[in-house]
């Protein structure tokens, strides 16, 4: 499923949030926001024990890692988060494939710039929060060198 820029209120390159809910239909999702975020908090209100129901991502991590809450516990009123930094197999993967530019009048340039967020994440009819981050992106390195 593919959620087009058209459809979302983009932000400037100076800093915002975009969110998006939608119903998936199991299969991997491309969210077009015309800037890839800084950071993302994903969560699935659907999730079962045993199923990541809240990843947070950030640009410097790359594609492979995030950090994953997956319930742990369900007793049919209340879930337990457990929270595990996982460094390979992410929900979130940049989507980055470049630039296209419609020469037709109006003349117009679309980013195709964005997430995917895997299938694995999400199961049909699951619903699904995003939260996306664009800012200042600051890393201190190594503060103890």
């Amino acid at each position: 499923m593919a959620v087009s820029s058209e459809h979302l209120v983009p932000i400037n390159a100076h800093g915002g949030v975009t969110t998006v809910q939608y119903v998936s239909d199991g299969t991997a999702t491309t969210l077009v926001f015309g800037y890839v975020p800084d950071a993302v908090i994903l969560a699935n209100e659907s999730a079962t024990t045993g199923e990541i129901m809240v990843v947070f991502w950030t640009h410097n991590m790359g594609d492979a890692a995030a950090f994953n809450w997956e319930v742990i516990v369900d007793n049919g009123t209340t879930s337990s988060p457990n929270i595990a930094f996982a460094s390979t197999g992410a929900s979130i993967n940049e989507r980055d494939t470049g630039a296209t530019v419609q020469t037709s009048d109006p003349v117009k340039v679309y980013a195709d710039l964005g997430i995917t967020i895997a299938a694995g994440f999400q199961d049909d009819s699951d619903v699904i929060h995003v939260v996306a981050f664009k800012g200042d992106l600051i890393d201190l390195g190594d503060l103890g060198a």
